[in-house]
């Protein structure tokens, strides 16, 4: 694997440590030395499997030995499944802590790596979308974690409604809001995600903090099952036409989700027909780009879908009469 330096990974033929295992050969020969590994603040991040696990304790030390900025080193020992999407994580060399500060985009992110979702790996993405946001941009950003794509996009000038259902994500957002000096853009909440909508997508809660009824961006990564939460935009739809239109035409939805199909035409197919089952009022001509995020195994990739709402005919007629 080769990953870019700025996005926090280290490939086993760059970094420092990894050739050493192979040098001095401290693993047997029919052991795989890892490819690589996560740079999160100071933690250094593996996923060793197999025969690797009984030889991680010398893998974490060598690591510690030859990188004087790594102060941990953890590695996943299962796959993120519980509903905040932490991990499972075991100290293998360093200091017993997975407190640690990380830096992206001219901002820094304080966070607990065992209690909160990061993903060092998703940098690119999120300067990816971030080129969309306009200063003054209304957004929702359903699942914010500690605050990366949100905060970044305050520093813009947008103003970012950041929801996240995990309480030690929520806190770190709090610090990392006041850390980055970005208060008066963001608010943040803790609630579900659905809800966070139905709030945000009211007159009431406009008239109460003087929002303009309009929301340009919706960002929703949580792609183990953002798209059956598009629910909701059909819900605001069936319960009020006119807040619908008033508050979601043409708001740009950036919605994250895997797929396992044999190629991109496939994926691109079956990542369209799981929105259009959420969200009945989706056409294919709403599409605005499909992105390949990166892959997550051999037949397992990550993509951001793109699309624009659009009021239907009809809705739009009854407003003009």
């Amino acid at each position: 694997f080769f990953f870019q330096a700025e996005d926090g990974i280290r490939d086993a033929q760059e970094s420092r440590g990894l050739g050493d295992v192979y040098k001095r050969q401290v693993l047997p020969n029919d052991v795989t030395v890892p490819t690589g590994y996560e740079l999160v603040g100071n933690i250094a991040h593996f996923n060793l499997r197999g025969q690797q696990l009984k030889y991680r304790k010398i893998i974490g030390k060598v690591i510690l030995a030859k990188n004087k900025g790594i102060r941990t080193v953890v590695n996943k020992t299962d796959a993120l499944s519980n509903v905040y999407r932490t991990p499972e994580l075991e100290i293998i060399a360093g200091e017993p802590t997975t407190v640690t500060e990380q830096k992206e985009g001219g901002c820094v992110f304080g966070l607990d790596f065992s209690k909160v979702y990061w993903c060092s790996r998703l940098q690119s993405e999120r300067d990816r979308a971030l080129k969309m946001v306009k200063e003054r941009d209304f957004i929702i950003d359903m699942f914010c974690g500690i605050g990366p794509f949100a905060i970044r996009a305050a520093k813009i000038g947008a103003i970012i409604y950041a929801n996240d259902l995990n309480p030690a994500c929520y806190e770190y957002l709090i610090r990392n809001v006041k850390r980055n000096k970005v208060d008066e853009n963001i608010k943040a909440y803790n609630l579900d995600a659905r809800e966070i909508v139905r709030q945000v997508v009211s007159d009431s809660f406009a008239a109460q903090n003087r929002q303009p009824p309009y929301i340009q961006h919706l960002y929703m990564n949580l792609p183990g099952n953002a798209i059956e939460f598009l629910d909701v935009l059909y819900e605001v739809y069936q319960k009020d036409q006119r807040v619908f239109k008033d508050y979601l035409e043409n708001c740009f939805v950036h919605v994250y989700s895997f797929s396992d199909g044999q190629d991109f035409v496939e994926d691109r197919k079956l990542l369209q027909e799981r929105v259009k089952s959420a969200y009945p009022l989706y056409k294919e001509d709403d599409l605005a780009y499909i992105n390949h995020v990166k892959d997550v195994s051999a037949h397992k990739k990550m993509y951001c879908v793109g699309f624009r709402i659009r009021v239907p005919d009809s809705v739009s007629q009854k407003e003009e009469k």
